[in-house]
């Protein structure tokens, strides 16, 4: 049995329908063709990344082998990200402090791009460095930003001139999709590496915008599951650019399959499945555990790393 996963927009129950209608018309179960019929056939990118997922973990529990050792990859525990969500500064203040304190994360990842602008970002983002000061962890986390394509060209420019006193690694998807024609604006006077996210959706994307950019970020329901996500991967490694991974609001099922590619990642944030009760894996035993900031796989898995134990 292969496994996958999505979180659906739209119409469920439609969504459910129309990929039931695909997997009737399949011959091979191989990956590869599958993710090309399935475009051909119409399913969307969440939709594909449900079957895309569920074929390379059937194919990698045939072989009797962990996905990421199917995928010619020897894994070992990776850091992944924390993330700290917009917020007022005396929330974010006490967030920050929560999560250091239950994860002892090596990451923190602080979502800005707030709708009252960029003071509210500003002092959003000195919340955080000061809990973790106030942690006395200061010296042990790196810290990067998303602002959610939540900022002007100049607002852009002003934040990460702001920033680079911080030493932060980068900064994610500094302006919306609809002005990444800015992009090469922001890039050349840019003192912070700029990475992309709601621009970055499939390798043609990198292949178009790889000359204003410094990474990518690969998300498997963006882009349509492990196929594509290690298309984009080797585009973006051909033109020289850095690559992440990120995700939505999954558990341990598309985590795992996300993990799966990070032995070919520079940055992991994967942290979705710990903001979620367990009992949302519905009889799922997951093979994937966080532990000080670490990613890893029990020692005995086998295809993506989770398997059905039955209903709870």
């Amino acid at each position: 049995v292969g496994i996958g996963e999505s979180v659906i927009l739209g119409d469920m129950d439609e969504s459910k329908a129309r990929i039931s209608q695909f997997l009737m018309t399949l011959d091979s179960y191989m990956p590869v063709p599958a993710y090309e019929k399935a475009k051909a056939f119409g399913l969307n990118a969440r939709e594909i990344a449900l079957v895309d997922l569920a074929l390379w973990d059937l194919l990698a529990k045939e072989a009797k082998k962990p996905l990421y050792e199917l995928l010619g990859l020897e894994y070992k525990a990776v850091d992944t990200s924390i993330t700290v969500s917009i917020g007022k500064p005396e929330w974010v203040y006490q967030r920050t402090l929560d999560l250091i304190v239950q994860y002892n994360p090596k990451l923190i990842k602080v979502k800005l791009g707030a709708k009252e602008g960029i003071k509210a970002d500003k002092l959003s983002f000195q919340s955080v460095i000061s809990a973790i000061k106030d942690s006395a962890k200061s010296d042990q986390i790196e810290v990067f930003v998303d602002a959610n394509g939540g900022w002007s060209l100049e607002n852009a420019k002003e934040m990460m001139s702001w920033l680079k006193q911080y030493d932060i690694a980068y900064v994610e998807q500094p302006l919306a999709e609809k002005d990444e024609h800015q992009l090469p604006l922001l890039y050349q006077d840019r003192v912070l590496p700029i990475f992309i996210d709601e621009s970055c959706k499939f390798a043609s994307d990198v292949a178009r915008l790889h000359q204003c950019i410094d990474g990518v970020n690969i998300k498997l329901l963006k882009c349509g599951g492990i196929t594509e996500g290690l298309r984009i991967i080797h585009c973006a490694k051909a033109h020289g650019l850095k690559t992440m991974i990120g995700c939505f609001g999954e558990t341990e099922i598309s985590i795992s399959g996300a993990a799966s590619l990070t032995p070919l990642l520079d940055y992991v944030d994967l942290d979705s499945f710990m903001n979620l009760d367990k009992s949302s894996l519905h009889g799922f035993n997951s093979q994937l555990y966080y532990k000080d900031g670490e990613l890893n796989y029990t020692p005995v898995c086998t295809g993506h790393g989770v398997e059905y134990v039955g209903n709870e």
